[in-house]
């Protein structure tokens, strides 16, 4: 403190006049203060908190497209030949229900009713007309056409069969054919009476030349039942698949129905729009077009939306061999996110931290000023002021705990999302191997 003294003489007597002034030191306490406990601790948290909220943005950007590649491996799996074929009419529940309707696990029911069995042809009337219209019903209903169905049983009056164009063969072995189809009844009817060690005639389509001749294959389809099977068809030049439907029959005589069809029966636009649709949700859109890049798979950001590019596999492009072969794009497949939503989010979020760290500070500013600039009377003494820049210190690492805190939320938050995108990723490397195990069998 600064003492200046004065006296004033009035009459007699002497005066002495004491004037109190505050230092500069004490003036600007206030703002000091205001500097160590609140301004420092803003601004390095605030500088640490945005920093990791930056980083969040970046590590939100890496697990779109981590999302996003995952989301396409699951696409690009669904296309493989036999994967398409099998998950095109929904065989492995097919194949399941009939395995517990033969365990009398599930009620007979369960599967009785089941689409495709509810449509077989009836062999009490008229067969070959039954045949067509089982034709029509999965042309109406799965948008694809048989190229052939075989209805067997043991009497060779009651069987059937139905041949598309480019299948059909000469009078002579057609007659072949049909007088292999008893037989191929009785084999099947025999295969129900094991529970284990089938012989070798019985685990295959063997015994019958006509049949294998007219599909021109030279392994032999296996005779399990509700199984979808592929072998190469040396005459008709691609792959060709079979399915042994067995009628609700448990052991003994019963009918089947043999269904096939070629790889290029499959309607490959209709399947792009399912599989696209079925890939789809909240979160992702899977879409087909056209793209005249090179190099994929490639990544495309564009107003917020991140979007990976890759192109599908030749057997797709007869499918766009119009406007695609003249304008030399390529067929892709896009699967794209918008993350515009998970920003908008962290930009509030940063929004809201500037607002209230402004109205914080200013007001804090405010009164520290108005104490500095004595428009705030407070009478302190030397030991409150102590006793304020003692908790003014204290300040600082609790708000550093404050911001840790928040980080630690940030941390846990960000965790459980990495933790659920290997997750996925698990997931999606054992439906691969699933995959690869079910094609080997």
């Amino acid at each position: 403190m600064n003492y200046s003294n004065s006296t004033h003489h009035r009459g007699d007597s002497n005066l002495v006049k004491l004037q109190i002034r505050r230092s500069r030191f004490l003036r600007m306490a206030p703002l000091i203060i205001w500097a160590l406990a609140v301004f420092l601790p803003m601004l390095v948290g605030s500088r640490l908190y945005f920093a990791s909220l930056q980083q969040q943005q970046q590590e939100i950007a890496a697990q779109t497209r981590q999302l996003l590649m995952t989301r396409l491996q699951q696409f690009m799996a669904r296309l493989k030949p036999d994967q398409i074929a099998r998950s095109f009419f929904t065989m492995y529940e097919y194949q399941a229900r009939y395995a517990e309707y033969i365990l009398q696990r599930s009620a007979p029911e369960s599967f009785a009713n089941m689409p495709i069995v509810r449509a077989l042809p009836d062999f009490g009337k008229n067969i070959d007309r039954e045949l067509a219209s089982f034709s029509s019903y999965l042309t109406r209903e799965y948008k694809i056409t048989p190229d052939f169905l075989l209805a067997l049983d043991e009497n060779e009056t009651r069987c059937g069969m139905l041949l598309r164009k480019r299948l059909r063969v000469a009078s002579q072995t057609a007659t072949a054919l049909r007088g292999e189809l008893a037989q191929m009844a009785k084999n099947l009817n025999l295969t129900t009476t094991y529970s284990s060690d089938l012989p070798a005639e019985l685990k295959h389509y063997r015994d019958f030349p006509a049949f294998n001749q007219i599909l021109g294959i030279s392994h032999y389809f296996n005779t399990r039942f509700w199984r979808i099977d592929g072998r190469f068809s040396g005459k008709l030049n691609q792959q060709i698949y079979l399915v042994t439907m067995r009628y609700p029959t448990k052991e003994g005589p019963g009918n089947s129905l043999l269904a096939g069809f070629a790889a290029d029966s499959i309607p490959q636009m209709h399947l792009l729009k399912r599989i696209s649709t079925e890939l789809s949700d909240d979160q992702l859109t899977v879409r087909t077009g056209y793209s005249s890049g090179e190099d994929f798979p490639v990544f495309i950001e564009n107003t917020g939306k991140l979007a990976v590019i890759n192109k599908l596999p030749e057997v797709f492009t007869n499918s766009y061999a119009g406007s695609a072969a003249d304008s030399g794009k390529k067929l892709v497949v896009s699967v794209s996110h918008d993350a515009g939503f998970s920003f908008r989010q962290l930009k509030r979020k940063v929004d809201t931290v500037n607002l209230l760290l402004l109205i914080a500070g200013s007001l804090s500013l405010l009164f520290a000023a108005g104490i500095s600039l004595d428009r705030l009377k407070l009478t302190a003494k030397l030991t409150q002021i102590i006793a304020a820049s003692f908790i003014s210190c204290m300040l600082f690492p609790l708000t550093a705990v404050f911001w840790l805190g928040l980080l630690q939320n940030r941390t846990s938050s960000e965790t459980d999302v990495q933790q659920t995108m290997q997750m996925i990723s698990q997931k999606i490397g054992e439906l691969d191997q699933s995959f690869l195990l079910l094609s080997y069998r």
